[in-house]
């Protein structure tokens, strides 16, 4: 079943349970009419005799206080009030009182079928049914002293009447009063279950984590107390949650550093192993060959001997020094100098150092150095990144080629360019060139000494200025950039 259809549902159970509490009532009124009111109404009616018959037996002389038509009068209106038929006669028969028709020929009557004994000392009160007139009475008579005698009667047939007037009036309120209640009921029932309503989307809507709506009655009733507390807890529900998300994306955060950290861990001890295990193998070969007096006769071959030795533990601890920069770079162990440089003159010692290569090689290098130009960020790292990208030039020119040095101003940054037409890399390995230890040609990058690690070095240094940096073939050639930041007159303020 819906939600709608169980909203609907709750309404008309509370309009039928109205309904049946109703039905219930009015015939359970029936029913205690038809029960008890007869009963009741022959109780009140002996009491009215009662009363009656009280009232004339406190009269001293009854043939005296009855020749007052005062005293008939008042006793006349008492009868008519209490609806009670009175005679009063002698012992002869003779009426001394009548309230209305004279009931002294009926009582002989009664009398002569043995229907009435009247009695000196006592008093009787029984029902009679009159065959005449077919009503059927209540009736006392007895003595009010040795010579005079009293009859009091009050009919209770239209009693019987009475009552079945009172149930069929009762039954006909009842109908009306269950019809126009279940009417009212249904429209009431309506503006009850409203706020239940809202309530149940509100739930709906914290169950699938939207805590944006909110409960907006703000009345006094246990309803809308329980909206005000469900917006409570909605809001605390949404804090909640939200600081669960917080530590969940840290801890999600905290994971994934670790097991990063944990791959460069493996991927740095099985790929230094791997680099160092040549130059090793070679330091330990020709070691072994000069212990054991290989050519002692040759001078020139021990010197070869050594100058490899010499050559490969140059290369090891090159590599060694790398990495450690590349960790303690990759770790945010070394804080970045940020200062003020000339990336000219930062260009120019670079390639100063490398001059000698560039005059073996015989190239042509480009660089117009006839201006200063003031950049922003740490320029020993800086340096390290020219370094690199200068050295790797230098190793992938051709003979004779040409090396070219280029500056492209941005907005805030300065783009510095490093191209050599060496031979183009291939498309699927520009972006893992920036892979600790990758190579794309590993037996050349072994022929000149290279590691692998400087293009990670450079990748790691670039990140921590949060500058841009990259590599894209051109038609004759390649080319590797990095930015950095231009100079700024904040940054002059402040040094």
């Amino acid at each position: 079943m819906s939600k709608k259809h169980s909203m609907l549902s709750m309404r008309v159970q509370m309009t039928i349970l109205l309904a049946g509490i109703l039905s219930g009532t009015l015939l359970s009124c029936i029913l205690i009419n038809s029960l008890f009111l007869s009963k009741y109404y022959y109780t009140e009616k002996v009491a009215a005799l009662d009363s009656m018959l009280e009232y004339i037996s406190d009269i001293d002389d009854v043939d005296e206080y009855f020749n007052d038509s005062e005293n008939c009068n008042t006793v006349k209106n008492k009868c008519e009030t209490a609806g009670i038929a009175l005679t009063i006669f002698g012992s002869d028969s003779d009426s001394i009182f009548n309230s209305g028709d004279d009931l002294k020929d009926f009582t002989r009557g009664q009398m002569f079928r043995g229907e009435l004994t009247l009695s000196d000392d006592n008093d009787v009160t029984d029902t009679f049914y009159d065959r005449h007139t077919q009503i059927e009475y209540l009736q006392k008579f007895g003595s009010l002293d040795s010579d005079t005698y009293y009859l009091m009667r009050v009919p209770i047939t239209a009693m019987r009447d009475s009552v079945a007037i009172s149930n069929r009036f009762f039954a006909y309120i009842g109908v009306i009063a269950i019809i126009v209640s279940t009417f009212l009921m249904t429209i009431l029932s309506y503006y009850f279950t409203k706020p239940i309503k809202r309530l149940v989307k509100i739930s709906e809507q914290m169950s699938s984590l939207n805590f944006n709506v909110k409960y907006k009655d703000h009345g006094t009733t246990e309803l809308d107390a329980l909206g005000n507390s469900m917006n409570k807890l909605s809001t605390k529900l949404e804090a909640t949650i939200t600081d669960l998300k917080n530590a969940n994306s840290k801890l999600e955060q905290d994971i994934e550093k670790k097991e990063k950290i944990d791959k460069m861990r493996t991927d740095f001890i099985s790929n230094a192993s791997h680099e160092l295990k040549t130059p090793i193998a070679l330091i330990q070969g020709y070691a072994e060959g000069l212990k054991e007096g290989i050519n002692d006769d040759d001078p020139e071959s021990r010197n070869f001997y050594c100058d490899v030795i010499i050559d490969e533990a140059n290369k090891m601890n090159h590599l060694v020094r790398n990495l450690l920069s590349l960790n303690q770079m990759e770790s945010g162990g070394i804080p970045l100098d940020m200062s003020r440089f000339d990336i000219i003159s930062v260009i120019n010692g670079v390639l100063e150092r490398s001059k000698i290569l560039i005059e073996q090689k015989e190239l042509d290098v480009y660089f117009d150095n006839s201006k200063e130009c003031y950049v922003w960020g740490d320029e020993f790292w800086i340096e390290q990144v020219l370094t690199n990208y200068v050295t790797n030039a230098l190793n992938h020119v051709i003979v004779k080629g040409t090396i070219k040095i280029s500056l492209e101003s941005f907005d805030d940054n300065l783009r510095v360019t490093v191209y050599n037409d060496g031979k183009p890399i291939p498309e699927e390995d520009l972006d893992k060139l920036w892979i600790k230890f990758y190579k794309v040609d590993k037996a050349r990058t072994r022929e000149y000494g290279g590691n692998g690690i400087g293009l990670s070095l450079v990748k790691a240094i670039m990140d921590q200025h949060k500058q841009n940096y990259g590599v894209y073939n051109l038609e004759n050639g390649v080319a590797f950039y990095f930015e950095v930041e231009k100079e700024k007159i904040e940054h002059d303020s402040n040094h």
